[in-house]
């Protein structure tokens, strides 16, 4: 199958794909940065939004980062006063990661941007050609994922 030319080039599947994601990435790291934030820190912290019991190798998992990368990311939040490591009255060898309040001041604009850019990315398409899209997206990832 062609792909539409664009600025003089064919883009494969992969390619098209590496672009949306990084021009999606730019929409929100460019607003997050307009309230302090880095795009991975704002998704560091949506996630801590929807389950704040996520243990940091359970939002590694999710963003698909190693612990080292993950880590340096917390010490920016916790140098901005968005999070505070606790220790874990069950394994006190581990840390539990805890908003502050001015992280909870700042969710309302965290999911506002990530709203909003969302909205941006899906306008013009049918609730029909999201939800296949969706499940063409998910078919894909599942047939990489079985090559692992």
């Amino acid at each position: 199958m062609d792909n539409q030319p664009r600025n003089g080039q064919n883009l494969s599947l992969g390619t098209l794909l590496k672009e949306l994601t990084n021009a999606y990435a730019r929409a929100i790291g460019t607003r997050m940065g307009a309230i302090g934030l880095t795009k991975v820190q704002s998704d560091v912290l949506f996630q801590l939004y929807q389950n704040p019991n996520l243990t940091q190798r359970e939002i590694c998992r999710i963003n698909n980062v190693t612990e080292a990368t993950l880590s340096v990311v917390i010490n920016g939040l916790v140098r901005k006063d968005l999070i505070r490591r606790e220790r874990n009255i069950s394994d006190p060898r581990k840390k539990k990661l805890v908003l502050t309040e001015k992280a909870h001041h700042l969710r309302p604009d965290v999911l506002r941007i990530k709203a909003d850019a969302y909205h941006a990315l899906v306008a013009g398409l049918s609730q029909v050609h999201l939800e296949r899209l969706t499940e063409d997206l998910r078919q894909l990832l599942d047939n990489l994922e079985r090559i692992k």
